[in-house]
C-alpha cells in the first residue's frame, strides 16, 4: 500500500486519478492505495537490512521495501467500469433532513390529490362525482339544469312528505331543509372544520348523514 502524497498539489493530483464520483477527502485523512494501481515500472524494489553481508546471502524477500519512484501516478484500474465505486454516506442529519423532506413532499401531494377527488367546481362536476359520495339508505337525488338536490321522503300515514333535504345550487350555495324549516348557514359551518371547504362531496354527506 502506499500513502498519497502530502504535498498538496500532488495530494489533489492523485484524488482526482481515482475514478470515484463526487469524492472529496479532507487534507488531513490518511489515505493509501493499493500497488496494483500503478504500473509495474513504477515500483521500485530495496532492501530495507542496512547490512551489506546479510543482504548478499538472502534469499528472501521478507525484509524487502517498496516504493514509488518520482513522479508515479495511480492509473490502472481493474474492472473499474463493473465495479459500483462508493460514495461518501451522508451524515445522520442530512438523512433524517431528506427523508423527512421527501415524506412532507409525498404527504402534501396525497393531500391535493384527495381534495381534487373530493372537491367539485361546478354542477355538472358534483353530479359526476355524486355516485361515490356514502350516503344513507334511502337517500334520493334530482338534478336541474341548476340544482342538485339530495333528499329523503317520510312516510306519515299516506301521504309522504319531504323529511330532509340538502340543495346545491349553479353558484354552489348549499341550502339545508329540515321538513319545511330552512336552517341557518351557521348550522353548515359547525359541521366542517375551520380549514373545510363547502363544495366538497364529502362536507355533503357529512351534512345529509348527520340529518338523516
Amino acid at each position: 500500500m502506499f500513502s498519497f502524497p502530502s504535498d498538496p498539489e500532488k495530494r489533489a493530483i492523485w484524488v482526482s486519478k481515482v475514478p470515484r464520483q463526487n469524492w472529496k477527502p479532507s487534507a488531513s485523512a490518511k489515505l493509501f492505495l493499493c500497488e496494483k494501481h500503478f504500473h509495474h515500472e513504477d515500483i521500485v524494489t530495496s532492501s530495507k537490512d542496512s547490512n551489506p553481508r546479510r543482504k548478499r546471502k538472502r534469499k528472501s524477500d521478507n525484509l524487502m521495501e517498496k516504493r514509488l519512484r518520482d513522479g508515479a501516478m495511480p492509473c490502472i484500474w481493474p474492472n473499474v467500469a463493473a465495479h459500483k465505486i462508493p460514495t461518501p454516506r451522508p451524515t445522520k442529519c442530512t438523512t433524517s433532513s431528506a427523508r423527512k423532506e421527501l415524506s412532507d413532499k409525498r404527504e402534501e401531494e396525497i393531500v391535493k390529490k384527495k381534495i381534487s377527488l373530493d372537491s367539485f367546481t361546478t354542477i355538472e362536476n358534483l353530479v359526476a362525482k355524486s355516485g361515490k359520495m356514502i350516503l344513507p339508505d334511502k337517500v334520493l337525488k334530482y338534478v336541474s339544469v341548476d340544482t342538485v338536490l339530495f333528499y329523503k321522503l317520510d312516510f306519515i300515514g299516506e301521504v309522504p312528505s319531504i323529511k330532509y333535504s340538502v340543495k346545491v345550487s349553479r353558484d354552489l350555495t348549499i341550502s339545508v331543509y329540515y321538513y319545511k324549516e330552512k336552517l341557518k348557514s351557521s348550522f353548515i359551518d359547525t359541521l366542517i372544520s375551520n380549514d373545510g371547504k363547502k363544495n366538497m362531496c364529502s362536507t355533503l354527506s357529512k351534512i345529509i348523514l348527520y340529518l338523516d
